[in-house]
This record gives C-alpha cells, structure tokens and sequence, in this order.
C-alpha cells in the first residue's frame, strides 16, 4: 500500500526537515496519505499535495494549457502563492481543491478513461484500414492510456 510506503520514507527523512521546506506529494490518493504526513511531519512543515494530468507524451514539447491540481493540506496561503507563482509562468493551468475533492474527481474521470482505453485496446484496427469518425475519438482514448501506468488499478 503506498500510504505506508510513504510513511516509512518521511520517517527516515524526518531530519531533513526545515521551516522554509514544503513537502510535496505526488501520492494517487490524496485523502488517505495527507493523515499520515501530518501525524509524522514536523509542524513547521509544509504540505502540499499535487497531481500533474499529464504525463511525459503529452507534454513532451510544453506545459502549456496542461492541468495540475495542487492540493493545500498544510500550506500558509503566502506559501501557496509562490508555488503558483512558480508554475504560471509554464503556462499551466493550476486548479486548487482539496484531497477529497481530488479523490473523487480522479474516481469518476481517470479511472473511467483508463478502463475504457483498455477494454478497447484489442479492437484497435490495423493502420489503412477505414474507419468511422467514432471509431477515431475511441482511437485517441485508447493509445494514451495504453503507455500509461497500471498503479491505480
């Protein structure tokens, strides 16, 4: 389970920690791993959790127009403008929302895409062969999600 992954690292790196530190996960499930941060977090520590909606091939070239959702668990709002301010000039689009929010949202939208990319992996048509512009958009779900990681399933 990665929530106790996560726990045995931050108590090995625990001195590391410092006040002007924001400790940033990149956790798949917000709401179970930010209670565990905070227990073994020092409490000058910062935490952040993010979530970048794009992988490496979709952007390969930029960042721009490309979503990241941040989620303030234990972060001062002057802290949380500089980590905005430090993505913007990228050209992403920064949603904040909170763990919960996060969970649900990945629940109902990447899990849905991943499943349907996947389940219509075997039908995909041999190249030259025609098809229908529905068939196409279906197309365009199931090569991405097929390079993409197995983890959340």
């Amino acid at each position: 389970m990665r929530v106790k992954s996560s726990e045995k690292y931050e108590q090995r790196n625990r001195n590391l920690s410092q006040p002007q530190l924001i400790r940033g996960s990149c956790l798949r499930c917000k709401r179970r791993a930010h209670p565990v941060d905070e227990q073994i977090l020092p409490k000058h520590e910062s935490i952040l959790g993010t979530h970048p909606l794009f992988g490496p091939d979709s952007a390969r070239n930029n960042l721009k127009r490309k979503n990241i959702i941040i989620c303030p668990v234990r972060i001062s709002e002057s802290k949380l403008d500089k980590i905005s301010n430090l993505l913007s000039p990228y050209g992403l689009n920064i949603i904040v929302m909170s763990p919960t929010e996060h969970d649900k949202l990945m629940a109902s939208t990447l899990f849905v895409t991943q499943f349907t990319g996947r389940g219509l992996n075997p039908y995909r048509l041999k190249e030259g062969l025609p098809r229908t512009e529905n068939f196409i958009k279906l197309e365009q779900v199931i090569v991405p999600v097929t390079t993409a990681t197995l983890n959340f399933l």
